[in-house]
């Protein structure tokens, strides 16, 4: 098996805890991010995959796990020319990369975004159509799922694009609900918009399994990663003020409801994997975390 592994966007959510588990399996982990956090080991470097010149100093690997990306929604229609600068030149540099290296698999991380809000099937499988809209996050990703499959077609470079559904566990920023409402709660009452709206979260450490298991497979396409599961803004934030004491009020403007959800029996099928980690579960471990901070 393939050792050596490129990890882009080291200093996110996901490979916070994808590294130490890859290092585990014996990996041997070279990094790369615009960004290094401080005590880093000398296989992880800055670079900017906006500039593909700073990617020519990036060692060779036998395996891609491209996890860089402005990730939150609100940051990419916030400032759309990083988004797409990242999202999508980003990973046309990153696909160059690999061709140049002959990478022998590539994980690419996606979203669930590429779906549309509130996909009329539900659950959601891999093959439903992407749906392109005027969202900067979500063309973002479908352009870049295209540029992933563009680089297998043209050159025979193995991938697999997993997306992601909402991911969340421990040191996630305020950028996503979850550890939005926590700070909101320990300071006070949850104002809520959207209390109907349903989301399928599915906690860190079930996403890091699928990862790793995708990695190793021979799979090439699409991986819906979720819990399979809906859960609504007001049941979740219900059990966040549990643990705080305070309430949830909702908002006097109720947006229009939206609901996801995943199909996991491909990932099940695929890579015989399935969430161990339960919502309950999931939440208490999370709570646990910013509670001792």
């Amino acid at each position: 098996m393939s050792k050596r592994i490129l990890v882009t966007g080291i200093s996110g959510f996901i490979s916070s805890l994808l590294i130490p588990e890859l290092e585990k399996e014996g990996y041997e982990v070279f990094g790369i991010d615009n960004r290094i956090p401080e005590n880093s080991p000398s296989n992880f470097i800055q670079a900017d995959i906006t500039d593909y010149k700073q990617l020519e100093k990036v060692q060779a690997a036998d395996l891609l796990i491209h996890t860089a990306a402005i990730a939150a929604p609100n940051i990419c229609n916030e400032k759309p020319q990083l988004a797409y600068n990242v999202n999508v030149l980003g990973t046309y540099n990153i696909c160059r990369w690999a061709v140049t290296h002959d990478i022998k698999k590539t994980l690419f991380i996606s979203s669930a975004h590429v779906y549309g809000i509130s996909p009329r099937l539900l659950p959601t499988p891999e093959d439903t159509p992407l749906m392109l809209q005027w969202d900067i996050y979500t063309s973002s990703k479908i352009i870049g799922e295209r540029i992933v499959e563009q680089c297998y077609s043209t050159y025979n470079l193995p991938y697999t694009t997993i997306r992601l559904f909402n991911s969340y566990g421990p040191a996630q920023t305020q950028d996503y609900f979850i550890p939005k409402k926590i700070a909101e709660a320990q300071n006070g009452d949850i104002v809520l918009r959207g209390a109907a709206t349903t989301k399928d979260f599915i906690y860190l450490d079930d996403t890091i399994n699928a990862l790793l298991l995708a990695l190793r497979s021979n799979y090439v396409g699409a991986l819906n990663i979720g819990s399979g599961k809906q859960y609504t803004l007001k049941e979740v934030s219900e059990r966040i003020v549990q643990e705080y004491g305070h309430k949830v009020i909702l908002d006097s403007y109720q947006p229009p409801i939206t609901m996801m959800q995943a199909s996991i029996d491909r990932a099940r099928n695929i890579l015989n994997w399935s969430p161990q980690v339960t919502f309950e579960e999931g939440m208490r471990r999370t709570l646990g975390y910013y509670k001792s901070k």
